[in-house]
């Protein structure tokens, strides 16, 4: 079979014609919805569909193409179209083409030589589930609104590559959903996508290397029962942030944290200590509800979110200690009796809240909780001595230093752990 340009631009011209005379929205959509072009099981001598537009849903379905490539470059498929069952001996160039329609499905081809889908323009949905690539994929800058994509069980036995094109607006989804479950990479794999909202590699199979550069992941992507035979390259993989507030929440979806764990081992196995700390972080904070439960460990998890996002953070744990040394040393300001006045009762409580707060400074300054009465070694033992005189006992300044030597203590570890785990020392 050999398409004739020049007729099958006029023919398809004067059907456009018809179509754009019908004014009603669902009138059109009738009468759109009695044509169809099928090519299935044609044998085309000619493979040369370049600039071509097909204006109503089109099946190739186990068609075969002659010559030394397919060309549907510049070709604009106005509605859904199906290249099912097909197997291509030479190279195929989807260059600059235009599939408008919501369906667009390659499933179960097999593409023997590379496979060129560059700047090519997706509506909603394409699928390759089950397509076999023996040569290259080439999905360079691929250009869609809310597109998903599926590559469910596809085989391909040379380098993937799959980059969207850049967009200034954030606030559109260049792939609302990409799936590569159960699909076999037998070369380099490299994804590059501005902004995506679901991705799956559910039991995908990666034999070299992978690299995975997404600026902004609206969930969690599944990694789950994936296989690398080398670690993959994350550092370029940024996930939402879960709002302060939802860490809080307890979290229902056990599917969530296992996705979370399987990210943190496969950042350990790649040697990136700060993904592998980031992806700690929000496994743990997903864990809240599911494998951490009842009030008390849901209270402590929630302490140690707050005080250190998980350990992995060492200003939460130093604001902290600012700000409980602050607190603890008003409250011993309003506590104090008028034994003390001006400058020496301000220092004095701020004194005694730092010697209680940081671990082993008390010890430092060979201070004794017990006041004496003579041979005062320092100014802040003889304030303390007048304290006692004034208020008849200083119990209640032991007690609450008790409870903040307890604050202290803990948000200090924590501050060394943070410290540790941001710049990994041993």
């Amino acid at each position: 079979m050999i398409l004739d340009h020049e007729n099958w631009s006029k023919r398809t011209q004067r059907f456009q014609h018809v179509i754009n005379s019908i004014s009603e929205k669902e009138e059109r959509l009738n009468f759109l919805s009695r044509y169809a072009i099928r090519f299935d099981y044609q044998t085309f001598k000619t493979s040369d569909f370049h600039g071509l537009t097909f204006p109503v849903k089109t099946s190739f379905r186990s068609a075969s193409f002659a010559g030394k490539e397919v060309n549907f470059c510049h070709v604009k498929f106005l509605e859904s179209v199906h290249f099912n069952q097909l197997t291509f001996h030479n190279n195929v160039m989807f260059l600059n083409t235009q599939f408008q329609g919501e369906i667009v499905t390659f499933d179960s081809s097999i593409f023997r030589e590379t496979a060129h889908f560059g700047l090519s323009q997706f509506k909603a949905h394409a699928s390759f589930s089950r397509a076999k690539f023996l040569k290259g994929a080439s999905f360079v800058n691929i250009d869609g609104s809310q597109l998903k994509m599926k590559f469910y069980k596809a085989e391909f036995e040379d380098d993937f590559i799959l980059t969207s094109v850049e967009r200034n607006s954030n606030s559109v989804h260049i792939f609302e959903c990409l799936d590569f479950s159960e699909a076999r990479f037998e070369s380099l794999f490299k994804l590059r996508a501005k902004l995506c909202d679901v991705v799956k590699f559910y039991g995908a199979n990666f034999k070299l290397n992978s690299e995975f550069i997404v600026d902004q992941l609206i969930t969690v992507p599944d990694f789950r029962e994936t296989k690398f035979d080398r670690p993959p390259n994350l550092s370029r993989l940024f996930i939402k942030e879960t709002p302060r507030i939802d860490r809080f929440l307890p979290n229902h979806d056990q599917e969530i944290v296992d996705k979370w764990r399987v990210l943190k081992r496969l950042a350990v196995d790649a040697g990136d200590h700060e993904k592998a700390g980031q992806f700690f972080a929000n496994e743990m904070a997903a864990k809240r509800g599911t494998e951490i439960t009842g009030f008390w460990p849901l209270f402590f998890s929630g302490i140690y979110y707050a005080f250190s996002n998980f350990g992995q953070s060492y200003f939460r744990p130093s604001a902290w200690l600012a700000l409980f040394g602050t607190f603890f040393a008003t409250l011993y300001y309003v506590l104090l009796p008028n034994a003390l006045a001006g400058w020496d009762r301000i220092l004095f409580s701020a004194e005694y809240s730092v010697r209680n707060l940081i671990p082993f400074l008390g010890s430092l300054f060979r201070f004794s909780a017990r006041p004496v009465t003579q041979g005062f070694a320092t100014g802040f033992e003889k304030n303390l001595s007048l304290i006692n005189e004034a208020h008849g006992g200083i119990d209640l300044f032991i007690y609450l230093g008790v409870v903040e030597q307890l604050i202290g203590g803990i948000l200090f570890f924590l501050l060394l752990l943070g410290l540790r785990n941001v710049f990994r020392m041993k």
